[in-house]
């Protein structure tokens, strides 16, 4: 008798079926949250006055030029890429489309057989569905560099290569080259690499180690700039100080209102609430998480707790407090911090018997879900016309307004 294989069953956790419905609402989502991102493209910020204007000014040798103290190698690879082989009208639409793909690049390598976790079409859809007034981080290439580090995160909590998850040296060439593109696309890397090491310490194979001697090579030349920055320098605008009772105030409530507030109430209703109390609540489900990362010695539950706390640290040491507390304040760097808080609780979903443990998972899940809806989940940016602008790049001198508003930038006519 002839035995034919087995076929993977349809709609099996890691499926294509699974995949293929990821990134459909991924794409939908993006699209109700930043429509004319893709069918009228802006340019934000550094997508212009950094990416754009230094590829048109300076060419290829900007690929690695640091800027804000660590290189962006994806943005710069982007702009290189655009500047080559389209007109200077296409300009903002590539940029936009490619923060897109890479964006659902994200959502598709959660599926990797790889990845030992339950609920994954969540998880997948968390990083364009979380909380994030004015949805800043997504569609463009200036903040490209929270959305890569979702890839470190990944290759991070994966298991090793193996051959039961198909072909080995495509696994290892992919691991490295994220490790590669995106550990040179902002610090994240460098912030991870303690728990690359501990990860080498629980399992010492040549896999591990060849990973440990890419990341120092990688981090090195980050560290080197980062600390030659006017912030760490301290000839900037370095505004930490240490939590005392005259500073107290302006903490609490930007872990009221900002860290846990906008994550589970959205972007207006925390702050008609006390802070002290919401800050409370934070402090208590940091506790019970990190007790239950503890007892089940949870390598996955560790990293997250981690990334989140280590994050939110270089923020406030970055940035002053008290600017990063009403809704608009610095909302890039909550980003992180808050998916992995919902990565987190979305992985501890139906793996206990308990029904008002899940119960109460679900309800901060759906919290999680209308704050993010409450939380001006549609955003559009001024039209500034950059078609006809682009017209006149490279034969007169022209000032181009962007967005925020404010913004502009100045380009000359080649020599």
């Amino acid at each position: 008798m002839k035995i034919h294989p087995k076929h993977s069953p349809r709609w099996a956790p890691n499926s294509w079926e699974y995949i293929t419905l990821a990134l459909i609402l991924a794409t939908v989502i993006l699209l109700i949250r930043k429509a004319d991102s893709l069918t009228n493209p802006q340019f934000w910020a550094e997508d212009g006055v950094i990416f754009f204007f230094q590829q048109y000014e300076h060419g290829p040798t900007t690929i690695l030029q640091p800027y804000a103290g660590y290189f962006l190698l994806i943005p710069r690879l982007i702009a290189l890429f655009t500047d080559l082989l389209f007109p200077y009208s296409m300009v903002p639409t590539v940029y936009n489309f490619s923060s897109l793909l890479i964006t659902l690049l994200v959502v598709a390598s959660v599926f990797s057989p790889r990845l030992s976790i339950k609920n994954k079409l969540l998880f997948a859809i968390t990083p364009v569905l979380i909380p994030h007034f004015n949805n800043e981080v997504f569609l463009n290439i200036s903040n490209l560099q929270w959305i890569t580090a979702l890839l470190l995160v990944i290759t991070l909590i994966k298991k090793e290569p193996d051959l039961k998850y198909g072909n080995k040296y495509l696994q290892i060439t992919f691991d490295v080259s994220i490790l590669i593109l995106c550990g040179l696309t902002g610090p994240f890397l460098l912030l991870l690499f303690p728990l690359f090491i501990w990860k080498w310490f629980r399992n010492k194979i040549p896999y591990n180690f060849y990973n440990l001697i890419i990341i120092t090579l990688i981090s090195l030349p980050q560290l080197s700039f980062i600390l030659q920055s006017p912030l760490i320098l301290g000839n900037a605008n370095s505004t930490l100080t240490i939590p005392t009772l005259s500073n107290l105030e302006t903490y609490s409530a930007l872990i009221g209102y900002k860290i846990f507030g906008n994550l589970f109430l959205g972007s207006h209703l925390p702050y008609f609430m006390n802070h002290d109390l919401l800050s409370l609540l934070y402090i208590g489900l940091i506790f019970v998480l990190t007790i239950q990362a503890v007892k089940s010695r949870s390598f996955i539950h560790l990293t997250f707790l981690y990334i989140h706390v280590v994050i939110l640290l270089a923020s406030v040491y970055k940035v002053n407090p008290e600017a990063l507390i009403l809704p608009g304040g610095g909302t890039r760097y909550f980003y992180l911090p808050h998916i992995m808080i919902v990565w987190y609780l979305i992985t501890l979903l139906g793996q206990t018997p308990k029904i008002w443990k899940n119960a109460l998972l679900a309800i901060a899940l759906l919290a999680v879900s209308g704050a993010s809806i409450s939380s001006g989940f549609q955003s559009q940016l001024i039209d500034y016309q950059w078609n006809y602008y682009s017209e006149f790049i490279g034969k007169e001198i022209v000032d181009i307004p962007i967005n925020p508003t404010g913004w502009k930038l100045r380009i000359r006519p080649h020599p």
